[in-house]
């Protein structure tokens, strides 16, 4: 039976995320690069301020945020307050979460016409928004790390290392998939009642919304799974960085991909 706490599991299992930190890495900046053109379509003012925007761009800024820190924590060649480049990393996750689920809202709340039924449908989603941003505030904190002197490459003086991973980070995570469930089907259900099912705006929504439900609960579930079952501090992490840049890819691709289709002119 494997020991997951012998130095040489241990080992192997931050080999692992390396591998998935460079991939992850690697698809994000893919990501920014691939819709940099519609960034500065935003930016340089070719296309109206919108609201869900201010999600839209602190998703990105926060994934990039995050990413940053947790290269800083594998490959820091002078000593760091490990600690506090943790807790960076963890709020910059934070505020990925909140506000990739906040763009889907606003998707969701935007298809709605009648004064009554937005008024339903923003009761519906702050029930839910509240408590689901709570569990990602109160889940800052759930990883502990220290520096340690004479460990890691050969090139550095040391390296941080991770003492603990909270069972509690697990709650953003199931918040998160029951809020933008019900997003999503909030979502579907105005489509449905402005009939435009069968339009390419209304396909466009329906679809995407979908996929990035699905994508995202798939990820975070794997997070979940590996809080809440992991052997060591170690193997709970290895999901958290690919679990970042699915959220990000799948709500800025959605964002993105609507508004090329309400207004195809402005790309």
């Amino acid at each position: 039976m494997v020991d997951w706490n012998d130095p040489i599991e241990e080992l192997k299992q931050l080999e692992v995320i390396d591998i998935l930190l460079f991939l992850s890495f690697g698809f994000g900046v893919r990501e920014l690069l691939f819709t940099s053109s519609f960034d500065r379509s935003i930016l340089l003012g070719r296309r109206p301020f919108r609201w869900p925007q201010i999600f839209y761009f602190t998703a990105k800024i926060s994934w990039l945020l995050n990413a940053i820190t947790a290269v800083m924590l594998e490959y820091s060649e002078k000593r760091i307050n490990c600690s506090a480049v943790a807790r960076t990393a963890e709020v910059a996750a934070c505020l990925l979460g909140i506000s990739s689920s906040g763009l889907l809202a606003c998707r969701a709340f935007a298809v709605y016409n009648d004064r009554r039924d937005r008024l339903v449908a923003s009761s519906v989603l702050l029930l839910f928004a509240i408590p689901t941003a709570v569990m990602w505030v109160l889940s800052v904190g759930v990883v502990e790390s220290a520096w340690v002197e004479g460990v890691g490459a050969p090139w550095q003086e040391g390296a941080c290392l991770i003492l603990e991973t909270k069972k509690r980070g697990s709650w953003r995570s199931i918040a998160t998939i029951v809020f933008d469930t019900v997003a999503a089907i909030t979502l579907i259900v105005g489509v449905i009642r402005l009939r435009a099912t069968t339009t390419r705006l209304g396909t466009t929504l329906v679809r995407h919304g979908m996929v990035y439900v699905l994508a995202t609960c798939f990820a975070q579930l794997l997070y979940v799974g590996f809080v809440l079952a992991s052997p060591n501090p170690i193997a709970a992490l290895l999901p958290a960085e690919p679990t970042s840049v699915i959220v990000m890819m799948a709500c800025t691709r959605l964002y993105v991909d609507l508004v090329q289709t309400a207004q195809p002119s402005h790309t």
